[in-house]
């Protein structure tokens, strides 16, 4: 996607932050990327904290994690907050020292009906054969 749209900043976050542990220097040209496209990417403001941060920029990397925190509470406060989004915000909510809204974020995070990715009736013939043959 980044060939075909450079100015993506989705693509670029997306590619540097599969990269962290891998390469580090394309993790930060690709997060600081996104960045500098969409400075008010709640994901890329964190990221590019936290490399702000291991740079000793902390005061560069409050002011971006402050913004994210912002966008990722407004995001909270309106039922809007995606489901990996909780991760994001209890993070960058940690990350500021948060700990009375990080446990009010904790308590709300969604969880899963008991039976929503179970269905005894819809296992694949191929699976249940799997775990029952005697090879």
């Amino acid at each position: 996607e980044l060939k075909s749209n450079p100015g993506n900043a989705y693509a670029h976050f997306n590619l540097g932050h599969t990269m962290k542990f891998i390469d580090n220097a394309v993790y930060k040209t690709h997060v600081r990327k996104a960045y500098e496209l969409n400075p008010n990417y709640d994901l890329a403001l964190i990221e590019a904290g936290r490399i702000d941060k291991s740079e000793g920029k902390t005061n560069d990397a409050q002011i971006k994690f402050k913004k994210a925190y912002d966008i990722l509470y407004h995001k909270w406060k309106t039922n809007s907050l995606s489901q990996c989004g909780y991760g994001w915000f209890t993070a960058v909510a940690e990350e500021l020292g948060e700990y009375d809204i990080l446990k009010q974020v904790y308590a709300s995070i969604p969880t899963l009906q008991g039976e929503a990715y179970y269905d005894k009736e819809n296992l694949s013939k191929i699976r249940t054969d799997l775990l029952t043959s005697n090879n």
